[in-house]
């Protein structure tokens, strides 16, 4: 029967030997050396921890109750299409992202306006792109996270633009098909009574 050999209780091998190169390479008095390797000790992260300088960092961002992706009816296109602000039709151009990690915004070239509010800050026209997200590379319908492929078509829920122009999903976006196409039409025809 194999015995595991003991491991550091807390801290990683490879902050052990990051602390065995740091001391071994500071050529100063005995008392300098110790104070050097107890100053790395304390401020190394803990194998396992999230804070940091006793600042707590998020892993993950928290679902947002309030977003109508986490309900039932985000397969349904019509109940999508009459909560978002504009519906239109689109490909994602290449996408980009701010800062490492998986989620990313895209550029979409809107090809079709199913539906717009009245007043908007920036206009949604045709023929003309958007930057509307986020979307991540792992799927996660729970934060309304879908990986979105370029060059082709979808239909997407998004709302009102903030100041920057930024039009944030409202609700994951559809692939383009002629039946979600008709039935959006449909509702959206309809009149609507006060």
């Amino acid at each position: 029967m194999a015995v595991n050999p003991p491991r550091t209780p807390t801290r990683s091998r490879s902050v052990v030997i990051t602390l065995y190169l740091a001391m071994t390479s500071f050529k100063g008095p005995p008392l300098l050396w110790m104070l050097l390797a107890a100053c790395l000790w304390h401020i190394t992260p803990v194998l396992g921890s999230t804070e940091f300088w006793h600042h707590q960092i998020p892993i993950f961002m928290p679902p947002d109750p309030s977003r109508p992706c986490r309900h039932a009816f985000r397969d349904d296109p019509e109940t999508s299409a009459l909560l978002a602000d504009f519906v239109v039709i689109g490909k994602p151009t290449p996408t980009y992202q701010h800062r490492p990690g998986v989620l990313y915004n895209a550029s979409v070239l809107v090809e079709q306006v199913l539906k717009r509010p009245r007043f908007s800050i920036y206009p949604v026209r045709e023929g003309y792109p958007i930057l509307t997200g986020p979307f991540s590379q792992w799927t996660d319908l729970g934060r309304c996270w879908l990986n979105v492929r370029s060059r082709i078509r979808y239909i997407f829920f998004i709302e009102r633009p903030n100041w920057a122009g930024f039009f944030r999903i409202s609700q994951l976006p559809l692939a383009y098909t002629t039946q979600h196409w008709q039935k959006i039409r449909t509702i959206l025809k309809k009149p609507r009574k006060c």
